[in-house]
């Protein structure tokens, strides 16, 4: 699994009409040419104002990223997450995984 690099990639995950929004994110995902499976985590400073809160919750949504990326890459390479609310931070890792796998299953066909 690899980082999402490049302006027009990113843009063109992030404004993609495939999105699952829920409480606190939103995930985006697509399909590119590639056939490498890219990840991108997007945690605002207007959510957290220091690093090692972002890079908290980065760390957390990669590691159930790694854990589940069979399932979650099946169909889609390219995911995008976007963070838009404290509440992620203070939740369980069971928690967060549940919401998160609550999410991918609406992805999958």
């Amino acid at each position: 699994m690899h980082g999402v690099k490049g302006d027009k990639l990113i843009k063109k995950v992030l404004n993609s009409k495939k999105k699952i929004r829920t409480t606190g994110l939103t995930v985006g995902f697509l399909n590119d040419n590639s056939g490498e499976e890219k990840l991108l985590v997007v945690v605002s400073k207007k959510i957290f104002k220091k690093a090692n809160k972002r890079n908290k919750i980065r760390r957390r949504i990669k590691a159930i990223f790694i854990k589940h990326h069979l399932m979650i890459f099946k169909n889609h390479n390219v995911m995008a997450v976007q963070v838009f609310s404290k509440d992620l931070l203070f939740m369980t890792h069971i928690e967060l995984e549940k919401k998160l796998l609550d999410i991918f299953y609406k992805i999958l066909p």
